[in-house]
């Protein structure tokens, strides 16, 4: 057991199981869409993954709230973003279309990241990256309106489609203002804080759908399926990635981000029975394209 834990401690091991939970959440979330709610299947996800990690990371997080004070409008800003409403979002937006839509709108982030960063942040962003910027958003809007972009002349987005473009937005602010955390608080401690707001944010939402849509039959089906988003792409994979970065370094480490969709559309297509349409791989294309124009020249920072 020993061998094998060793042989899974590698930064390229770590980062696929990474991006294959990651794929996996959207096909949950789709697969149960019609047995938990949105906000219920987000709240409850933090609720588990919060309820997981305080027992390990309390003593570390009482040191840190200190720290977690001093920087509580980013905590708030990122735990709002990154976890209260990326996730529901995205659970909603999987009520109205398919995953391999979700998965394959999801590989745009990074692209809008870079527009973030030169709006909000006033990075310096090169004409080549804005031209892979264009490249990707292309991509996004032949995802969106089915490969029938003349569909924008009437506003054609499906109601999924713009649920998931929210999301997308959502979780590219949360990656670009990723910078602002607190540096004085460690990594988990800053991950309770999150997981915490997101619960107390949410669990409004939550009595009220409850209220409205009533309350969920815990069946095997929906049991696990809340265990599954509350311990794997919440915590297993959150962990995992932090020690891939760490071994071998951002610039390294986020050419796999692009697995998550990858791993997605297969399981989507196994699990669900969801095919890949023509328009699918159009979109994906000028996304990778734009994504490779963008940073093809980009290199690790010198230390």
């Amino acid at each position: 057991m020993t061998s094998l834990l060793r042989k899974l401690d590698h930064p390229v091991i770590l980062l696929v199981i990474t991006m294959l939970l990651w794929g996996g959440n959207s096909v949950v979330g789709r697969a149960v869409r019609e047995d938990i709610p949105p906000v219920t299947l987000a709240f409850w996800r933090w609720t588990i993954a919060a309820a997981v990690v305080a027992p390990f990371v309390w003593r570390r997080f009482l040191e840190d709230l200190p720290a977690l004070r001093a920087g509580w409008k980013e905590t708030l800003l990122l735990g709002l973003t990154g976890i209260a409403l990326f996730n529901t979002f995205l659970y909603e937006g999987l009520r109205h279309t398919t995953a391999i839509n979700t998965l394959t709108l999801q590989s745009a982030i990074p692209a809008l990241v870079l527009v973030i960063g030169a709006l909000i942040f006033r990075e310096k962003i090169p004409g080549r990256i804005w031209a892979g910027v264009l490249l990707s958003m292309l991509g996004v809007l032949v995802i969106a309106t089915h490969g029938e972009i003349a569909r924008l002349a009437h506003l054609g987005f499906g109601i999924g489609e713009v649920w998931m473009l929210a999301a997308v937005a959502v979780y590219a602010l949360y990656t670009a203002a990723l910078r602002l955390r607190p540096k004085g608080a460690h990594p988990m401690s800053f991950l309770l804080a999150t997981f915490l707001i997101g619960v107390v944010v949410l669990a409004p939402f939550y009595l009220w759908e409850r209220g409205a849509r009533g309350g969920v039959d815990l069946t095997p089906t929906t049991l696990a399926a809340f265990l599954y988003v509350g311990l794997f792409p919440s915590l297993i994979a959150y962990i995992a990635f932090n020690r891939a970065v760490e071994a071998m370094g951002a610039p390294a480490a986020s050419p796999y981000l692009h697995l998550t969709p990858l791993f997605g559309i297969l399981l989507a297509m196994i699990f669900l029975g969801e095919r890949l349409e023509a328009y699918h791989l159009v979109g994906g294309a000028f996304i990778a394209a734009g994504i490779f124009w963008a940073t093809r020249r980009i290199r690790a920072p010198q230390g």
